[in-house]
This record gives C-alpha cells, sequence and structure tokens, in this order.
C-alpha cells in the first residue's frame, strides 16, 4: 500500500501512471469482465478505472483502505 501511495503522490508523471497500470488493471479487468461478460467492456471500464484518481479528487483516503480495494469499488460502480 505504501507504494501505491507514493505513486499517486507523484501521479502527473507518465512513469508512475505506468506503474499503477500494470500493477493494478489485471485485477480490474478480471472484476469488469466478471460483471459485463464483455472483454471490449471490461477493457473500458478497467480503464476509466485507471482514469479516476486523475479525473476527480480521489476519494480514497490511506489507512482506510487499500488502493487497490478502491480501484475495484470504481469498476465495480462503473458498470
Amino acid at each position: 500500500m505504501a507504494d501505491d501511495v507514493a505513486l499517486l503522490a507523484r501521479v502527473a508523471g507518465p512513469r508512475s501512471c505506468h506503474l499503477l497500470a500494470e500493477r493494478h488493471a489485471p485485477q480490474l479487468h478480471r472484476i469488469a469482465w466478471r460483471i459485463t461478460g464483455d472483454m471490449h467492456e471490461a477493457e473500458d471500464i478497467s480503464q476509466e478505472s485507471l482514469l479516476r484518481p486523475w479525473d476527480q479528487p480521489p476519494s480514497w483516503q490511506e489507512g482506510r483502505t487499500s488502493l487497490a480495494a478502491w480501484l475495484c469499488r470504481v469498476a465495480v460502480n462503473r458498470h
């Protein structure tokens, strides 16, 4: 979780964005695919979920839940 916190703090950098996506996209895609049953829609949901910290101020709070759990909730809510 501390690694995610550091990456979010540097979220403007392309390398940080890539590392966050690399770390969390597979799980988000699996969740979205299970919900939708459609690979393309699952890809869209996982990408939209990963963009959430950049699109809006995140509601995620360090210490309250993991970033992975927060992103999963965002993906579920996007459907």
